[in-house]
């Protein structure tokens, strides 16, 4: 995979830290389940993933690797918490950067799945402080 390609997948793990980072605002809407322990746990749970990750501020196949689980995880802890929405945008933001490993290992095509990695990550739930 080309280094600007993973550049730009750093890029966009770099924006979603930027929104874990604290500081900002809740926002509550009528359509969503009032927030419960177990969706806060969620919510902690992959923000804090996603910080572990970025921190290094490289993101490589083996990186990668290391994250899937942890956000399949997380994954399932937004469907035990009763949000089924926000379960199913963490899994395809997994299933992309899956794609993203596969092609920095020689196997896909690597603007596919960065741009795949574009559009899961614009839609992944929010961090708050």
């Amino acid at each position: 995979m080309s280094a600007a390609v993973l550049s730009i997948a750093v890029l966009s793990v770099a924006l979603l830290l930027a929104a874990c980072g604290g500081g900002g605002t809740t926002v509550t809407t009528t359509d969503r389940p009032p927030i419960t322990a177990a969706l806060d746990a969620a919510r902690k749970a992959f923000c804090r993933d996603l910080v572990a990750v970025g921190g290094g501020a490289e993101i490589r196949p083996e990186a990668i690797a290391r994250l899937l689980p942890k956000l399949r995880h997380d994954a399932a802890l937004y469907q035990r918490a009763s949000d089924p929405t926000d379960a199913v945008k963490v899994r395809t933001f997994a299933a992309a950067l899956a794609r993203v490993r596969a092609a920095a290992l020689g196997n896909g095509d690597a603007a596919a799945a960065n741009a795949a990695v574009q559009r899961a990550s614009t839609h992944l739930p929010g961090c708050t402080a």
